[in-house]
């Protein structure tokens, strides 16, 4: 079957965590899902542009894997700057 990539765009502060320290993070999920998982470059960012695109290279099956464990991270970061906000802004 041919490989069809999967790309996904996040917002450039979210894309660290979902890397982790040394990579670790998307090692971890290329692994457990099989497939292999590229990041734009930094340099392609500009101020009208925050996002990163995420390309995900696999099955069908084992991309839409990959898709729910970075989706999880995201939805992660995104949750955590959330409560982060509300809990130094508390509302007068």
């Amino acid at each position: 079957t041919e490989e069809i990539p999967l790309k996904i765009l996040a917002h450039n502060n979210f894309v660290g965590r979902l890397i982790g320290k040394e990579g670790r993070n998307l090692k971890k999920i290329e692994q457990d899902t099989d497939t292999k998982i590229t990041i734009s470059p930094l340099q392609d960012l500009t101020l009208y542009n925050p996002e990163r695109t995420i390309t995900v290279k696999g099955s069908i099956e084992t991309c839409a894997k990959a898709e729910e464990e970075i989706m999880k991270k995201i939805r992660e970061s995104y949750e955590n700057d959330i409560a982060a906000m509300n809990v130094s802004c508390p509302v007068a």
